[in-house]
């Protein structure tokens, strides 16, 4: 189950243009994308099985963090991110999309006494080539349109 990604998008004291929940677990993490459109409204992507999350270059992202059954430490060095993501909890950043770039992390977690660790990276991308990353994680599969 995801946060109340509307309320998130429309709280003047916590306004974003888009809102992207992370949901993590054992095997792996599901993302809901919440996109601004120009008139108003909002769109969503559902996404499983991405290793790059794809954000818009100048535009106000929040980035919501949670789990399903343990906790996860992330790390985002370059956007100064490190946080315990725990079950039940909710654990939100804003990061600076000013510079397009490729942003590297990681999310780990101890597990039958070993510490598992999953690489990722964040894609700050200017306006074109960030439709182009939505069409072709739709096209792949990994996402599909939310209702």
């Amino acid at each position: 189950r995801f946060p109340d990604s509307q309320h998130l998008l429309e709280n003047s004291e916590e306004a974003a243009d888009n809102i992207i929940n992370v949901n993590m677990r054992r095997d792996g993490w599901t993302l809901q994308m919440q996109f601004r459109e120009a008139q108003g409204t909002s769109s969503d992507l559902i996404c499983t099985g991405l290793s790059q999350i794809g954000m818009e270059l100048n535009t106000q992202t929040k980035l919501v963090f949670t789990s399903e059954d343990q906790i996860y430490d992330l790390e985002i060095p370059a956007l100064e991110l490190k946080t315990e993501v725990m079950p039940g909890r909710l654990s939100m950043t804003q990061p600076d999309t000013s510079s397009a770039g490729s942003f590297a992390g990681t999310f780990s977690v101890a597990f039958d006494g070993a510490k598992n660790s999953q690489s990722f990276s964040i894609q700050v991308l200017e306006q074109a080539a960030f439709a182009e990353w939505q069409k072709s994680v739709l096209k792949s599969g990994q996402c599909k349109r939310g209702s």
